[in-house]
Parts: C-alpha cells; sequence; structure tokens
C-alpha cells in the first residue's frame, strides 16, 4: 500500500526531528506576543514643518496621506512575512506608535563579554575583552550592571557612539570585568530610520567644469564648499546642495556629498567630499536613476567574496542603464544612500541593468540594506523620541486560562477519535499530535510571534485536520462495505480521500498564497499560518497515518472496527431549500441592518477605531491587576482599557509605578484638548487611591526632622539629586534611590519654624535652578492614537480576500468543468461570513459576550472561510462522483451526496465544535481576546456546516437547471456534409 516505505519513513523522522530540535533547542523556540510577555514601544517624531523648508515636500502635500505611506513602509521593512505580529499606528498628525513584541529582550541566547577597560558616567567608547563578534556590528542595546546603553557601531572589539542610561536606567561607572551583556540589536532602529532613498550618479572630473557657466573648476569649488562649511558649523552638505550659486551654494552642475568614515581613522569632512555630476542638466533626462527604479534588491557577494547588495532595474529602465553606462564608460559610478556615498566603482562598459553595491559589509548590513531598498524610500527620516518597555496586555491569570483551555480542546478532540476510531483514532491523534509539532516547529523556523488568539488558531488547526483522517476512514469503511477486503478496502480508501483532501485543501492553500501575496500585516501573518497548517496536516494524513496503517496491515491486523454514526443516513434536504433560503436571506438582512445601526465604539475594536493612550504614575508600586480592578469600575470606553505596565518603573516584585492604559473613544478628534481633561479627570477621580499626588511629599517630625519623597520622570544618580539640593536650606541631606525610576527618599534636618509646605517650594526651586530635574506628574502623558487596521493594510485585506475567491472560483471551473461549482461555494462562503456577522451584532448590542471587530476576529473570519470551503469541496466531490455514476436528477444526486457524506460532516463539524467551545467556555466572562475569537468561531463552524447543505447546493442546483434551460432554448444545429 506505501511505495518507497524507507523513504517515506526517513522524511517523517527528518521532519519531526527539525522541529523537535526547533522547538527544544532554539531559544526561545518562540517569540510571544505584545498581549503574552509585552515588548518594545518606540515613539517617532515626523518633522513636516523642517521638510518642507528643505524642500522635501509641498504645502500641498497631504500629512495625514504621507503619514498613512510611512506607516505602510515600516510594516513592510519590520515585518515582511507577516508573522511578527506588530502594532503600528498613528498618533496625532505627526507621530507613529510601534509596538514590537519582546525586541527589547532576546533572552539567555545574548552574546555577553566582558569589560576590558573602566567606563565612568562620561564614557563614550566600551573595550570589550572577548566575543566582541558576537555583538550586531551595526549596534544595538547592552546592559552592564543596572545600566542599558545604546551603542550605535562595533568596530573591532570597540562598542562606539553611545547613548547611556537609556530605558529609564540609572548612568553609572562601571569597573573592569564587569558583565556587558547585548539585550537588543538595531535591526528595527535602523529599518526604521533608513530612509531609503538611493541614487545612481558619475564622479565630476574637472573636465566637467570647463565650458560649463559659472566659469570655474572643480578644486576652486572643493574650497568653497570647505570655506561654507567651516563658516556653517550647523550647515550640511544638503544645505549647500539647494543653496543658490549666487548665495554661496553649489555650483549648478554639481552636487558634494561624504564618503564614510573610518571608526578607526575618523577623518574631517572636508577630506572626505566626492564631487557628483547633477543629472539631467548636463545630459540625458533618462540618466536619472533611483530607488524607485529598482526591479529588485538581494544579497549578492563582490570579486573577492565579500558580502555586498546585488540590484536590477525595472525592465523600461534597463536600456536607460545600459546607454547609461556605455557612455560613461571608464568614469566613476558612485551609488548615494540616505546622502551618502556609499559606493563607487569604474564603469567598465554597458551593464545591461543591474550590478552590485560594494564596500566594508557585513551580512547584518546587507540584510538590512536589501530589506530597506526592497521597501521603498522615506520621503522623510523619522525621529525616534522615545523607547520604551511595556508588559502583557492580558493579566498572567488570562494567559494560563487560554493555554489550559487549549490543552485540553486538543486532549478532548484526541480522546474522541480514539473512542470512535479505535485503533485508526490511535493513528489519528499520532497524526495530530505530529501535526502540531510540524507546524510550531515551521513557524518557530519562520521566527513567527506567538499570540493567545495564534496558540487557540494553531488548535484550531489540529481539530479541523481531523477532517482528512475522518474523510480518509469513512472511505475505507465504504470500501469493506462493498465487499473489499480490509488491504484494498484500505489501499482504495487513500487514493480515493486523497483526491477530495487535495480539491479541499488547495482552495484553502489558493486562499493562503494570495492573502500571503496581496494582504499586509496580520492578514499576511495569518495566511502563513494557515498555509503550514494545511501542508503539515496534509503531510500527516497522508503519509504519516498511512504509513501507521500499512505497518499495522502488515503486521497481521485482521480488522478495523470504527463507529457508525449516520452511516445509514437517507434524508430528503434538498425538499427545504426553499425555506432554508428564504431564512438566510432574512437573516442576513436583519444582522446587517444590526450591524449597521450599531455605533462604532460599540462594534468596532481600537484596531480599527483608534482611541487614546495615556500614562499614569502611582505614588506606589501597583499590581497590574490592581490597576486593571480599577480601571474597570470606570463606565464607559476607560474600562475596558488595555492596561500594560511600564517594565522600566518595576520594583523586581511584579509591580510597576507606570502604566499605559489605551481605549477607545468616540469623537476625540473633535473634542481635543476638552476630551483629554474628561478622560484624565476620570482616570483621577477612579484610580485616586493609588495614583501619584505630589513628586515632592514632605513630613516633618517633632525633631524637625524630615522624610522627603520624590519622583521625578526620568532617571537620575542620586549623588546627582543630592548635589542639585546643595542649596536649599536642608541640615546634612541624604538621597537615596528607591525602587522604580525617577524616585528617591531624602533625609535630613530643617530649621526650626519651616513648614512641609515651605521645604517642598525649596525643593522645586532648587531643581529649576539646577536644571534637568522633571518632576513627574500622576498623568504625565496623553495622546489620541489611530486604529492600525486603516488605509493600506484594511484595503489589501479586503483585496486579497476579493482575488482570492475569485481564484477559487476559477480553480473549481478547472476541476469541476463548470463555473457553477465555484460560484455556490463563493454564495456559502459569503453567507457564513455575514450570518455570522450578524449573530455576533445581537451579542455586541446585548453585551452578553465581549466581542468587537478586531484584528483577532480577522483571522477567525478568514479561518471560517476556510472551512466552510473545506466543508463544500468535499461535498461537490462526492457530487462530481455521483453524476456519471447514477442516472437521475442533480437534486437526487445532491441529497445522496450529502448522505454519504453525512458521516463525515457531522464527526468534522463535532470535533471542530468541541474544540472552539472549550476554548469558549473556559474563556467566557473573562473579557480577553479569545472570548470574541471563540464565539466568532463557534457561531462560523454551526453556520458553515448549515450552508454546504442548505445554500451551496441549493444554488448549484439553481445554476445548473438555469444552464440546462439555456441550452434547451438553443435552436439545434444541424451538420450537413
Amino acid at each position: 500500500m506505501v511505495e518507497n516505505f524507507g523513504r517515506k519513513l526517513t522524511l517523517i523522522f527528518f521532519l519531526l526531528g527539525t522541529s523537535l530540535a526547533l522547538l527544544f533547542f532554539k531559544s526561545p523556540p518562540f517569540t510571544l506576543g505584545l498581549d503574552l510577555q509585552g515588548g518594545t514601544r518606540l515613539t517617532l517624531q515626523i518633522d513636516f514643518d523642517q521638510a518642507e523648508r528643505d524642500g522635501v515636500i509641498s504645502e500641498n502635500d497631504d500629512r495625514l496621506q504621507l503619514l498613512g505611506q510611512m506607516i505602510g513602509i515600516f510594516r513592510e521593512r519590520i515585518d515582511p512575512n507577516g508573522v511578527l505580529e506588530p502594532i503600528i499606528r498613528a498618533e496625532g498628525s505627526d507621530r507613529i506608535i510601534i509596538e514590537l513584541p519582546g525586541v527589547a529582550n532576546t533572552g539567555d541566547s545574548a552574546a555577553e563579554s566582558l569589560l576590558a577597560d573602566p567606563l565612568d558616567t562620561a564614557g563614550d567608547t566600551i573595550v570589550l575583552v572577548e566575543g566582541a563578534e558576537e555583538f550586531p556590528a551595526e549596534g544595538g542595546v547592552i546592559r552592564i550592571d543596572a545600566e542599558d546603553i545604546r551603542y550605535s557601531q562595533r568596530v573591532e572589539n570597540q562598542l562606539i557612539g553611545l547613548n547611556r542610561g537609556v530605558q529609564n536606567t540609572q548612568i553609572a561607572g562601571h569597573q573592569p570585568n564587569a558583565t556587558v551583556r547585548l539585550i537588543s540589536s538595531n535591526a528595527i532602529r535602523n529599518a526604521i530610520e533608513n530612509l531609503g532613498s538611493m541614487s545612481f550618479v558619475i564622479t565630476a572630473e574637472p573636465s566637467d567644469l570647463e565650458n560649463v557657466a559659472p566659469a570655474t573648476d572643480l578644486q576652486a569649488e572643493r574650497t568653497r564648499v570647505t570655506e561654507w562649511l567651516t563658516a556653517n558649523e550647523n550647515g550640511t552638505l544638503a544645505d549647500y546642495n539647494t543653496l543658490p550659486y549666487e548665495q554661496g551654494g553649489s555650483h549648478p552642475a554639481i552636487d558634494w556629498y561624504a564618503a564614510k568614515d573610518d571608526p578607526l581613522a575618523p577623518a574631517p569632512l572636508a577630506e572626505r567630499l566626492v564631487p557628483t555630476l547633477v543629472q539631467p542638466e548636463l545630459d540625458n533626462e533618462d540618466y536619472v536613476f533611483t530607488g524607485e527604479d529598482l526591479a529588485r534588491a538581494y544579497p549578492s557577494q563582490d570579486q573577492t567574496g565579500r558580502a555586498a547588495v546585488g540590484f536590477e532595474f525595472k525592465t523600461g529602465r534597463k536600456g536607460d542603464f545600459a546607454d547609461f553606462t556605455e557612455d560613461y564608460t571608464n568614469r566613476a559610478l558612485t551609488i548615494i544612500l540616505n546622502g551618502n556615498v556609499e559606493s563607487s566603482a569604474n564603469i567598465n562598459g554597458s551593464l545591461p541593468g543591474s550590478g552590485i553595491i560594494q564596500g566594508q559589509f557585513t551580512m547584518e548590513y546587507v540584510d538590512s540594506l536589501v530589506k530597506v531598498l526592497r521597501t521603498g524610500s522615506l520621503k522623510i527620516k523619522p525621529t525616534v523620541m522615545s523607547e520604551e518597555r511595556v508588559g502583557a496586555t492580558l493579566g498572567a491569570e488570562y494567559v494560563r486560562i487560554g493555554f489550559l483551555s487549549s490543552l485540553i480542546a486538543i486532549l478532548i478532540v484526541i480522546t474522541f477519535v480514539i473512542v470512535y476510531y479505535r485503533r485508526l483514532g490511535v493513528f489519528t491523534a499520532i497524526g495530530l499530535t505530529s501535526t502540531l509539532v510540524m507546524l510550531l516547529g515551521a513557524l518557530s523556523f519562520m521566527n513567527a510571534t506567538l499570540t493567545l488568539p495564534g496558540v487557540a488558531g494553531i488548535i484550531l488547526t489540529v481539530g479541523m485536520a481531523v477532517d482528512a483522517n475522518i474523510l480518509i476512514f469513512d472511505r475505507i469503511r465504504e470500501e469493506m462495505d462493498n465487499g473489499r477486503n480490509i488491504k484494498q478496502a484500505s489501499k482504495n480508501g487513500f487514493s480515493r480521500a486523497a483526491v477530495t483532501i487535495f480539491d479541499a485543501n488547495i482552495t484553502t492553500l489558493i486562499t493562503a498564497v494570495i492573502l500571503f501575496i496581496v494582504g499586509t500585516g496580520p492578514v499576511k501573518g495569518f495566511a502563513v499560518t494557515l498555509i503550514a497548517g494545511v501542508l503539515t496536516s496534509m503531510f500527516a494524513a497522508l503519509v504519516i497515518v498511512k504509513v501507521l496503517v500499512h505497518k499495522a496491515l502488515e503486521g497481521g491486523v485482521k480488522s478495523i472496527p470504527m463507529g457508525r454514526w449516520f452511516v445509514e443516513a437517507s434524508y430528503s434536504f434538498m425538499r427545504h431549500k426553499q425555506k432554508a433560503l428564504a431564512g438566510s436571506v432574512l437573516a442576513i438582512i436583519a444582522g446587517l441592518a444590526l450591524f449597521i445601526s450599531l455605533p462604532d465604539k460599540t462594534k468596532l475594536s481600537i484596531d480599527f477605531l483608534g482611541g487614546a493612550t495615556m500614562q499614569i504614575r502611582t505614588a506606589q508600586p501597583e499590581s497590574v491587576e490592581r490597576i486593571r480592578e480599577l480601571i474597570s469600575e470606570i463606565p464607559g470606553d476607560i474600562g475596558n482599557s488595555e492596561v500594560k505596565p511600564i517594565l522600566a518603573d518595576s520594583d523586581g516584585e511584579d509591580t510597576y509605578s507606570s502604566f499605559r492604559i489605551a481605549f477607545k473613544t468616540e469623537g476625540v478628534e473633535s473634542d481635543g484638548e476638552d476630551a483629554a481633561v474628561s478622560f484624565k479627570d476620570q482616570v483621577s477621580e477612579y484610580l485616586g487611591s493609588v495614583l501619584l499626588t505630589e513628586p515632592i511629599l514632605v513630613s516633618i517630625d517633632a525633631n524637625n526632622a524630615a522624610t522627603v519623597d520624590l519622583r521625578f520622570s526620568e532617571a537620575h544618580q542620586a549623588a546627582e539629586v543630592q548635589a542639585a539640593i546643595a542649596d536649599a536650606g536642608l541640615i546634612d541631606p541624604v538621597v537615596t534611590a528607591d525602587a522604580g525610576v525617577g524616585s528617591f527618599t531624602l533625609t535630613g534636618g530643617v530649621v526650626s519654624g519651616l513648614s512641609e509646605a515651605d521645604v517642598a517650594s525649596r525643593l522645586r526651586t532648587a531643581f529649576n535652578e539646577a536644571g534637568g530635574y522633571t518632576l513627574a506628574e500622576s498623568i504625565p502623558d496623553y495622546s489620541e492614537v489611530s486604529g492600525q487596521v486603516v488605509g493600506e493594510l484594511r484595503d489589501k485585506a479586503i483585496l486579497a480576500i476579493l482575488i482570492s475567491l475569485f481564484a477559487i472560483v476559477m480553480y473549481i471551473r478547472v476541476r469541476f468543468a463548470e463555473y457553477s461549482y465555484g460560484i455556490a461555494a463563493v454564495a456559502a462562503v459569503t453567507h457564513d461570513v455575514l450570518i455570522t456577522l450578524g449573530v455576533l451584532s445581537i451579542f455586541m448590542a446585548t453585551g452578553l459576550v465581549q466581542v468587537e471587530i478586531s484584528v483577532a476576529l480577522i483571522a477567525a473570519f478568514l479561518t471560517i472561510i476556510g472551512y466552510s470551503l473545506n466543508d463544500t469541496i468535499v461535498l461537490f466531490d462526492r457530487v462530481r462522483e455521483n453524476l456519471p455514476r447514477m442516472e437521475t436528477d442533480l437534486e437526487t444526486i445532491l441529497d445522496a451526496s450529502i448522505n454519504v457524506t453525512l458521516s463525515r460532516t457531522v464527526l468534522t463539524s463535532l470535533t471542530t465544535f468541541i474544540a472552539v467551545v472549550v476554548l469558549l467556555l473556559f474563556n467566557l466572562g473573562t473579557g480577553n481576546v479569545l472570548e470574541g475569537f471563540a464565539l466568532t468561531m463557534v457561531i462560523g463552524v454551526l453556520i458553515g456546516t448549515y450552508s454546504s447543505i442548505y445554500i451551496a447546493s441549493p444554488v448549484l442546483l439553481y445554476l445548473e437547471k438555469r444552464a440546462a434551460a439555456k441550452r434547451a432554448a438553443q435552436p439545434a444545429t444541424v451538420q450537413t456534409t
């Protein structure tokens, strides 16, 4: 029954072994999502006004549109495969918020070394003892003792370009042999801050200026630019190139750029100046080449084997580039990236539209540059305003419930198939476990981020994977009922079921591939998981389970007992088709009407609607659960807020002094400052018992001894704070650092007669005069945020779904030789989505279950589409098989096909239903994301089963009857000879 048994066994062990190795030896096997472990929150500032002054944009450019374009570029750079699950949204009109799961901490596998030389508080270079090659050359964040330090570049064993005390950690001195540990790389920041602006130009030579007005020579121009840079310390070459010649700027025939500096032997800018010809003023406007003309960029190597970047121009520009390089043969071609000379090489002859960018590149830099070039260029370079680590969205209890419910769901499914299919059920359990291992291994290989809905989706995939086994076993049972011996029945069962399994899964794969190609963000991430799930489940059913059955038969097994639910079914389903169709139409209309009538903030999550975010500061460290409990008592939208702790303000005991709250708002854009005041007032009222009241809290006892609690918004050293209050009038003051960033206790004596208010006033004056001290506020930050599922992401998701549905129709047309089958399948899918949306609207309106349209629900709807298609294709495959064998009308064939596949339909629906009901029951009332996700899937499974019978089949019947009537109405043609 199994050909090439040895090869298949080897392949099975290889895939399972590789998957297990990734899961057990890769550290960590997955990056947990923002909901499970938190991550890093970056706030980017986009200076549109400066860009307009620089001529980069015009006053007519739509700034919000530019902001949306930048968000799209960032999403492609950071998460090209859609598996990292970042949150990227606009904040106000000129900021972008990026939250990255776990990127702030690379875990135990991070690079580690020792400090070779002492590092004082003003040190700007770190020298490592050994292991420097493990630290990224393009920069990162390291930790020495309790201080986090960002470095911009590694040169040999030195870390240079230091930014001390990041993540609000205390700047301190460090002794030799102190541990230096990498906690994050600069890959994400490099991808964000890289403009990706590229141009291909010719290096100017003295002869280029001989016959060009105004009369000058290259050396004079070099002296001119050098003098200008000396006179304008804050001026840049970009400023000089745009300045008119009459006002002291560059000659109109040339632009000036700077070659890269050598970190080990830095040279003045004047010595690194490179003049380039301005195009098209000198020659041909077709010779202007930028990054926008590239068709692709890819990692390559130069002649010496060093890492380089390969590039190829678009088809329409290859001829121009060939002409360009031919005209400038034996001249130097200079490649400018982000305003700097990246590479320069002699043109030896005509280049047919491609080449390489070479230099002293590391592989990390090449990979980063390729990613940037593939995603397009930014007009404006963003500035990273702040970077903070935030904790998990979900509480530990919710995470525990989510994982427990998922585990119980899969155990129940496995138990059920073993009870029903007995020996074959054990084989199914092994196949399902293998599917789970290979799926998780594939996601680990792709560095996917695992969220709680993702965990549930994986369990759901395993639940649906039972379907392939059920199809095979039902076919085996049919063959045995028809008198085949057990070996022949098994062989026929696998071969005949394989056709149906292929058709059912290939439609899902078509959907997934198109979602991946066209979609972006979470839609693309869902597609990756779906593709991995479909392929692993098919392999498990058609290879692993087949091998197990083969070995059992070879071992002498004489019978394969199994349950026989609905095997003898004989129902007249099509008799009720008109009532079912009418009921569905009415349900869709009523559901859509209810959904449309609901306010946006009732039915849409912050992912779609946008809202606001605020940071709060507590008087003492508090647990996340305590803050969530207080927030939940606030009426309205704030009561359902996401609460994330800011990890830098932790006392090390799962309590924190700062939290970030995100919540939906309605009309926040029109209300502006009034809305901010209203929300702040509500938070202040309900959290008054824990919020910071005064940043300087003084208490004086009867002996004139003062104890002062000091709270600053940023990190300081205790010695610095003590020096700042030297003239505040306190006697022998002593400052000690407390838990949490910017928290200190001051003790000392006071002059008799001074009140607590007097001491607080003197301290405020001292900090103001010292400068650099910002006293903490209870709500230091409030800002509006846009939804993340907007603009390009939303439009591409819709486009991807529409294209995939069209592709499914075309595929089914090829496989079934009729359009009607594909149209009927799409009609059933559309029905399922609309009915599910209508039922969810009831729960949204009543509040019985916490559910709203969110990124997690997008994944749920896409899963429903795949489930419904799978169910319908299985039925249609049996119809296609019965058509030539049954000499009767299509309606009777449809009834017979539904009845013969009813056992499979019920069993598949039941196993999937069990999985999602367990998820729902465990998460009901928790308010977490799995509550709405599981409810959506419960509805979708029920509706998907119903629609295959009562929507897809009647629609197919109607279309086929209509086609037959058209054929009958056409006049007969008579052939003559």
